[in-house]
């Protein structure tokens, strides 16, 4: 099952719109936070070894412009490395005509980028229920865990739920994915 808002929904018996937004924020950042947790890539294995590409990108505010040959589809997630400024976990909105958009909580930082990688991940379908959970717990039974603090000309916007504690709470399952050693990305893949 795909890591999607629709999924999420599904899972938790929500009906109306009235979570959408939220839910669409933190369903990056919760995977995000999972991989870094679990100190591995979950870089997708295919026929011939991990499924990842060297390309040009072009990042504008809200897209990517770049010509993989991987199959990129709404919902896949991905990490893209060795750009300056846009390296991360992201979460495939539209991928159409070599232009990428995604689903994120921040806008891509503009930059062009001679032969960067872009990765496939593969998640564990665990992720989706304790994602699930999360999403229940804190986004739908917590409606005031987002807070915008604003002073002169500058404003941020966070939560103030602890995702150290929430992944504390699910340390048993993610035993299971979590690697003792950092896994770097630098040429060859090595999970």
């Amino acid at each position: 099952m795909i890591i999607s808002k629709a999924n999420i929904k599904t899972l938790l018996n929500i009906t109306s719109n009235d979570y959408d937004d939220r839910i669409e924020y933190y369903i990056p950042i919760l995977v995000k936070n999972l991989i870094e947790h679990c100190n591995r890539h979950f870089v997708k294995k295919g026929n011939t070894g991990y499924i990842y590409d060297n390309c040009d990108m072009v990042f504008a505010t809200a897209t990517c412009s770049l010509d993989t040959d991987i199959t990129l589809v709404p919902g896949d997630f991905i990490s893209l490395m060795e750009t300056n400024y846009n390296n991360d976990i992201y979460q495939v909105k539209t991928y159409t005509s070599g232009i990428l958009t995604i689903e994120q909580a921040k806008d891509f930082k503009a930059e062009t980028v001679d032969n960067a990688i872009i990765a496939l991940l593969e998640l564990p379908e665990t992720f989706i229920s304790i994602i699930a959970g999360y999403i229940s717990n804190f986004v739908v039974k917590n409606k005031d865990s987002i807070i915008s603090e604003k002073i002169d000309d500058y404003s941020v916007t966070y939560d103030s739920i602890n995702i150290t504690t929430w992944l504390q709470s699910n340390a048993g399952i993610l035993t299971n994915y979590r690697s003792p050693y950092e896994i770097k990305f630098r040429g060859e893949l090595q999970g």
